[in-house]
């Protein structure tokens, strides 16, 4: 099932129909198939005025996969090495 965005006023995606709520799949839904750089994700989630560490990122794509991904035996998050992520597959 495609990843889908869902009400831009709840900031919800919805995953195999689970809503997710995590902002960077908001993020990188509304720019399915582009690399979509951490500080980019950081800059539309959090705001330019965020100065902690760029790996909170991580986390939240971490759990964004642990929801949307693994327990559909899929990979649509992909992680570019040295540039950022991408959604990929029936979304993009």
């Amino acid at each position: 099932m495609p990843l889908v965005i869902t009400g831009e006023a709840q900031h919800k995606v919805r995953g195999a129909g689970v809503g997710i709520g995590f902002y960077p799949g908001r993020c990188l839904g509304r720019r399915a198939g582009e690399v979509v750089t951490k500080t980019e994700i950081i800059d539309e989630v959090w705001d330019m005025a965020y100065d902690g560490d760029v790996n909170i990122v991580e986390v939240y794509v971490r759990a964004l996969r642990q929801r949307v991904d693994l327990p559909f035996g899929r990979q649509s998050i992909q992680t570019v090495r040295g540039a950022g992520y991408r959604l990929v597959g029936d979304h993009a």
